[in-house]
């Protein structure tokens, strides 16, 4: 079956205003190059529709045959309004929408298995994420219209699927559970084989100091070791690492959709974690953390929502990098300086980190125990 009447529509953009954000920049370019040449390899898919506020990023997907839709950045961007232009604007009857580093390791043929889901279904909708989907199939694409426009991409699944399309899921692997959306979460994908060549070049120059993330890899591969997995932690990721490795995982899951539900937005945001910061401080809270485990993967962003922190993208992601000297913010910069201190690997991060992130570092470990390898 071919993927006939089916278009990939692909959104790529924002505002950059630090290096930090510049070199995020910089690789999701690449990378979303990649993914639209992924989808132009499927076979049938009638057109690949790009929506970006970058000149450049725009240029060079026209170069490929991608059809662009540019436009410069503006405060009154809406998601769902946007996307529905575009449908409407070309008419469109089957849709693949993705973020442009939505699942930047996904195969054409997974693509191809989507595709042809909304070809032989009459109402449907595709998700790589039950609670906080980010690569979203739907089929007709007009149903656009009759729905509760969401303002992010995260909550379109839900309204489709409450609008009545029938929900499947793309079948769960790090591959479909991996997006990009923090410097972890690029470090973690330089680890990764089968990236694309812009992809592959982009990582090759990263300035980044990836020694902790390569120590909490080293403890991945050792036999029974004490881990904390804390933030939107799923259960599938966990059952992966109970099922290959002999580990002892201490997990706190918290919040799961809460960007989706729109938690974050109305301040609803409840953490287990959020609380022990505030009742502990930072030191205290890493001196708990250390006395409980030998390794940490911890998404932050479900504590500084419960904290009510407004912080820069440029405070959080130089705290993922553990760069606490040029963090403004003074709980952030404590806190990420008892992380940097710590005796033992605590690895920051966003929702990626502890989904397909830490699904992918443990792929890499089980690779590696391979014959031959």
């Amino acid at each position: 079956m071919s993927a006939a009447g089916v278009v990939a529509v692909v959104f790529e953009g924002g505002q950059n205003h630090s290096s930090i954000e510049r070199e995020m920049a910089r690789v999701r370019k690449e990378l979303t190059l990649d993914s639209c040449e992924k989808f132009l390899a499927v076979q049938g898919m009638n057109d690949v529709i790009l929506c970006t506020t970058y000149a450049d990023l725009a240029a060079r997907a026209r170069e490929m045959g991608v059809t662009v839709e540019y436009e410069a950045v503006g405060d009154d961007f809406h998601f769902g309004s946007r996307l529905r232009d575009i449908v409407e604007k070309y008419r469109l009857e089957r849709v693949i929408y993705a973020g442009g580093v939505a699942a930047p390791l996904i195969t054409a043929e997974e693509l191809a298995g989507v595709a042809e889901l909304l070809v032989s279904e009459e109402r449907v909708v595709v998700m790589n994420n039950v609670q906080s989907a980010d690569l979203i199939g739907f089929a007709p694409a007009q149903i656009l219209g009759e729905i509760p426009l969401p303002a992010h991409d995260n909550a379109l699944g839900w309204a489709l699927r409450d609008a009545g399309c029938k929900r499947h899921l793309i079948p769960n692997s790090a591959r479909v559970n991996f997006d990009i959306d923090t410097p972890t979460d690029i470090l973690i994908l330089s680890l990764a084989p089968d990236l694309g060549r812009r992809g592959r070049e982009a990582l090759t120059s990263l300035p980044w100091d990836p020694s902790r993330l390569l120590r909490a890899l080293d403890l991945l591969a050792q036999d029974s070791v004490e881990m904390l997995v804390a933030g939107r932690v799923g259960p599938s990721v966990i059952t992966h690492i109970n099922m290959n490795f002999s580990h002892r995982v201490r997990v706190i899951s918290e919040e799961r959709g809460m960007k989706a539900l729109g938690r974050d937005e109305r301040g609803e945001v409840v953490s287990f974690l959020g609380h022990l910061l505030e009742l502990a401080g930072p030191e205290r809270l890493i001196a708990l953390i250390e006395s409980t485990c030998q390794v940490a993967f911890i998404d932050t962003r479900v504590m500084f929502h419960h904290l009510k922190r407004k912080l820069s993208d440029h405070d959080r992601f130089h705290s993922d990098l553990g760069q606490w000297e040029v963090i403004s913010d003074d709980m952030l910069r404590q806190f990420t300086r008892a992380c940097q201190d710590s005796s033992l690997p605590i690895i920051l991060g966003g929702h990626s980190l502890v989904s397909g992130g830490l699904w992918l570092l443990a792929d890499r470990v089980i690779r590696q125990r391979e014959p031959g390898r």
